[in-house]
C-alpha cells in the first residue's frame, strides 16, 4: 500500500461556507446531539467494577442483569457509532466539503446525496471497527473476572500497549492513513453507480484509511477507558489536529511522544504495585 502524496491542506474556494450552508447546518445538528448522547452514555456508565491488580473494568464491558447478549452487543455498537461521530466528524467535515465541490457537472441535489452517501460510508467502516473491538473486550473483560491471575497483569500490559500506540504515531502505517484521510489528501470519486456509488466509495476509501491512522490513538482510548469523556475529548483533538494543521507530521509525533511517555509511567507504576 502507497500512501498519496501528503501536501499542506489546501486553502482553495472549495470549502467555502455558502455553497453548504444546509449540509454545515445538519453536520452541527448531528455533532452536537451526538455530543449530548456520547455524555449521556459515558454519565450512565460512570463506575465499574474493582478488579484484582488495582484498576477498574469499564461498564461497557458487563452485560447488565436481564440483557442478553445480542442485546448487550446492540448498545456498544449504538454508543460506540455516537462516539465515532462525535469524535471523527470535525475531522471528516472538510473532505465532505470538498468532494462535494470536486464534482463537476452534477447539479446541487446530486452533489449533496453524494456528499451524505460518503459521510454514511465514512461512518459504516468505523462501525465495522467497532464491531471487531466488541468481541475483543468481551473475551478480555471475561479472563479477566475469572483468573484473578490475568486481571493483575492488566495494568502493565495496558502500559505496554500504550507504549507501542506511541511508538505506531511514527510509523509508516501511520504516514499511510494520513496520507489517505486528512485534508491534504486526493479525494477519491473514481467509482461506478452514480452519484451514491461515488459518494458510499469516496466515504469507505477514507474511512479505511482513517481506520489505519487513528488505530494506534483508538487502542489509547481502549487502554484508558473507552467511556472517559476527558480521554475521549483528548483524543478527538488529537485526530482533529492531525488531519487539519499544516505542520501534521510534527504534531503527530508530539502526541507520540506524550503517549509512549504516558505508558512508560503507568508500566513502571504497575510493575512496581505488581512487586
Amino acid at each position: 500500500m502507497v500512501a498519496p502524496e501528503a501536501q499542506a491542506c489546501p486553502e482553495t474556494p472549495s470549502i467555502r461556507f455558502g455553497a453548504l450552508r444546509g449540509f454545515y447546518t445538519i453536520a452541527a445538528l448531528t455533532f452536537f446531539i451526538s455530543l449530548i448522547a456520547t455524555v449521556y452514555f459515558c454519565v450512565s456508565m460512570d463506575g465499574g467494577m474493582e478488579m484484582p491488580g488495582g484498576w477498574t473494568m469499564s461498564m461497557v464491558w458487563m452485560r447488565m442483569p436481564g440483557q442478553t447478549w445480542p442485546e448487550s452487543a446492540g448498545m456498544f455498537v449504538l454508543m460506540w457509532i455516537v462516539m465515532m461521530i462525535m469524535m471523527m466528524l470535525p475531522s471528516a467535515l472538510p473532505r465532505f466539503a470538498r468532494l462535494y465541490h470536486s464534482l463537476p457537472g452534477y447539479e446541487a441535489p446530486a452533489r449533496i446525496a453524494t456528499t451524505m452517501m460518503a459521510a454514511v460510508g465514512y461512518f459504516a467502516v468505523w462501525t465495522i471497527f467497532g464491531l471487531c473491538v466488541y468481541p475483543i473486550g468481551i473475551l478480555i473483560a471475561s479472563a479477566t473476572m475469572t483468573w484473578p491471575a490475568v486481571s493483575r497483569i492488566i495494568p502493565v500490559l495496558s502500559g505496554f500497549g500504550l507504549i507501542l500506540s506511541g511508538i505506531f504515531q511514527f510509523t509508516g502505517w501511520k504516514k499511510v492513513g494520513l496520507g489517505g484521510c486528512g485534508c491534504h489528501a486526493d479525494i477519491q470519486i473514481e467509482a461506478r453507480g452514480g452519484p451514491l456509488g461515488k459518494g458510499w466509495m469516496c466515504g469507505a476509501h477514507d474511512g479505511k484509511y482513517c481506520v489505519i491512522c487513528c488505530s494506534g490513538l483508538m487502542l489509547t482510548l481502549l487502554l484508558l477507558g473507552v467511556m472517559n469523556l476527558l480521554v475521549m475529548f483528548i483524543v478527538a483533538g488529537i485526530i482533529t489536529g492531525e488531519k487539519i494543521l499544516r505542520n501534521y507530521t510534527l504534531f503527530s509525533r508530539l502526541a507520540g511522544c506524550i503517549i509512549v511517555g504516558t505508558g512508560m509511567v503507568m508500566t513502571v507504576r504497575s510493575v512496581a504495585a505488581f512487586r
